[in-house]
Order: C-alpha cells, then structure tokens, then sequence
C-alpha cells in the first residue's frame, strides 16, 4: 500500500467517521470505499464513477479533492504493466553463407533450368488428340396439358314471377311507415321509409298493406299506377286482390 490509501484512513479516523457513517453520507458503498483505503482498485466499477467516489470521499473526510484524484491516477498509472520492447535481431547475428557454396546453388539451378526445358519442349512437339465436338439434339418438350377447369355454370336467370301473380311497388316521397301482409302472411311488420325508398312484394291471392302517411306513398300493382290511398299524415290500409284490381287501378 501507498500513501494513498493510508491518508484516507488516517484522515477518517481523524474525523472520528466510520466506514458506514460516510457511506450513508456520500451514498457510496462500504465495499467501495474499503477498496479506495485498501488500493484496491479492480474492486471499483471503474472509469469516471472511480474518480467521483475518490472525490466525495476525499471532501467528505477533509482531504483536498482534485489532488486525491490526481494521487489517484499517478498511482494507478504506475500499476499499468509496461509493454515488452521488441527486439531487433542484429544483422550480423545472422549467420553468413559460405562462399564456397554459392558454386553448389548455381549448379542446381542451372540443372533445374535444362530439366524444365527439356520437358516443355517435349510438350509442344506432342500433338493433342483432336476433340470431336459433341453436338446434343434436344428434343422439344412437350408442353404439359393444362387441368380442365370446372365447367362454367350458366349465369342465374330471373325467375320471373306467374302471370296471375300480384306484384306491388312501393315508392316513398315523404318519410312514412308500411306495414305489409301477402297472403296472409306479415311479410314486413313494420317499417320506417324515408324519401326515394323503393320497396317491391309479390303475392299470390292477396297483400294488405297499412300506410301511416298515405299521401307521401306512390304504389303500382302489376305495372299500373294506383290511386292514391289518402292524404298526408292520414293512415290507411288496402287490400289488394284479383278480384279488386278495377277498383284500385288509377
């Protein structure tokens, strides 16, 4: 230990603080600061929160801050392990080729130069086997067949309605409420149509209609204009037969 460590102990007791007074005070934990006394670095978090916890220690317990941190780092520096100086290896410690030895190595190269001309010219004098060129006829492909699809279904014909049907058409010019019945049967119980609304029923022997504002409601039986049921706001109810058609035709 240097005397880093040791003026952190002699100034906190000094004080007359303990380890967990401080702790509560600078919010920085017993363990932290017993590494700061102990110089025992490596326990810290590290970076800047090592030199913030050096500062508010060292303010705490009266000791000079900004010089605390620079013991600090003059003493964590001196810990950095120096690295290795590399070593150049002197020319003259290599060691020398021999004179009498460069006769040798011209020699097998001389040897390696006649043995590669001699084989090269042996394979330029050697004619290559002619190449019959492959020619590859390819059949066309057949073309697969296609999947019949699904026989197209006819279009949907308008059933239309027997001739001795009643067929009845709504028209609505002011907002008014229908209650309709064909062949006994309440067909619509009760609605509401507002203006431009269309509405269309057919029946067999009979329709009976209730209309709460007879004069905002045009009708056509079978084609032909109606006679107007009544007046506006008035309800009225009709029923329509085949025996009645002469009577209601407008």
């Amino acid at each position: 230990m240097t005397d880093f460590g040791a003026s952190f102990i002699k100034a906190r007791k000094s004080a007359g603080l303990s380890l967990a007074q401080i702790a509560v005070e600078t919010r920085i934990s017993t363990r932290f600061l017993k590494a700061i006394e102990d110089e025992e670095f490596h326990l810290l978090p590290g970076g800047v929160f090592n030199r913030g916890f050096v500062r508010a220690y060292a303010d705490r317990i009266g000791l000079d801050p900004e010089k605390a941190v620079a013991d600090y780092e003059r003493v964590t520096a001196s810990r950095q392990p120096s690295e290795p100086l590399e070593t150049t290896a002197s020319l003259s410690s290599q060691p020398k080729v021999p004179w009498l030895s460069y006769p040798v190595v011209l020699g097998v190269l001389l040897l390696v130069l006649i043995i590669f001309y001699m084989v090269a010219r042996d394979s330029v004098n050697t004619p290559l086997p002619a190449i019959e060129p492959q020619v590859s006829i390819s059949q066309p492909l057949a073309e697969p067949a296609l999947p019949a699809g699904p026989p197209t279904a006819p279009p949907p014909q308008e059933v239309a309605p027997p001739t001795n049907a009643l067929t009845l058409e709504l028209e609505a010019r002011e907002q008014t409420w229908i209650k309709i019945t064909t062949d006994g049967s309440a067909l619509v119980p009760g609605e509401i149509l507002k203006p431009g609304m269309t509405r269309k029923f057919t029946a067999m022997n009979s329709i009976h209609i209730t209309v709460g504002n007879a004069g905002g409601l045009t009708m056509k039986l079978n084609g032909q204009q109606l006679k107007p049921l009544g007046e506006s706001g008035r309800v009225r109810e009709l029923t329509i037969t085949p025996e009645n058609l002469k009577d209601i035709v407008g």
